[in-house]
């Protein structure tokens, strides 16, 4: 199956859950707030691309003018294959990556991830995927400077900076745990207080007993 950081992140909550949205593919409703960050990129988006700053990006607008001055590019799916090369053929694609706004500046490449919402220490995690995504696709990058930017706050997380170097290490990371996915034969729950917000629970209507 296709990877990504949505999918890869959703086993490690609970495999259960992983099952039945991408393995079953059972309808899933989106919550307010996902509905609400969808509509909040599409505007951040539209921005870069030129049109005027809206009143719910007032406090990443100058983020964004300053993006847009050095040339940066909105909303680009990157592909890899099994052995983590770049590809376009979505069907050879065995990791998925949609980065929200990037550009290269000389042999450093920087990549920005838009946040609603709260700060969580797994967007840390999904920079540091997408940085490793990047390192592929720009293959003369000798640096990566990965952040978070929140759109309601502001603020931006601290950079992180992964040099080609480290690569191989923090590679190894993300191969084992789509290893660990794909040889699961059980995908068994994890119950937790993340049941009270999941789709697939049984106190939500769903298939799941185990919260």
């Amino acid at each position: 199956m296709r990877q990504s950081y949505s999918s890869l992140s959703t086993y490690k909550e609970c495999p259960a859950k992983y099952s039945y949205r991408y393995k079953e593919k059972l309808p899933s409703e989106p919550s307010a707030a996902m509905k609400r960050g969808t509509r909040l990129h599409k505007l951040a988006e539209d921005y870069l691309a030129g049109g005027m700053c809206p009143y719910d990006l007032k406090r990443i607008g100058l983020k964004i003018f300053q993006m847009r001055d050095r040339g940066a590019v909105s909303e680009q799916t990157w592909l890899l294959d099994s052995d983590w090369h770049p590809t376009q053929d979505i069907n050879e694609a065995a990791l998925k990556a949609v980065i929200d706004v990037h550009y290269l500046d000389h042999d450093v490449l920087h990549i920005h991830d838009y946040k609603s919402g709260q700060e969580y220490p797994g967007h840390q995690d999904q920079l540091e995927l997408y940085s490793l995504v990047g390192l592929q696709r720009y293959p003369l990058a000798k640096r990566v400077e990965a952040s978070a930017i929140y759109i309601d706050s502001g603020n931006e997380s601290s950079p992180r900076s992964i040099i080609r170097g480290m690569y191989p290490r923090l590679r190894e990371r993300w191969v084992d745990l789509i290893g660990r996915v794909e040889g699961d034969r059980e995908f068994l729950p994890t119950p937790g207080r993340h049941c009270k917000r999941c789709n697939f629970s049984g106190g939500n209507g769903g298939p799941c007993r185990a919260g």
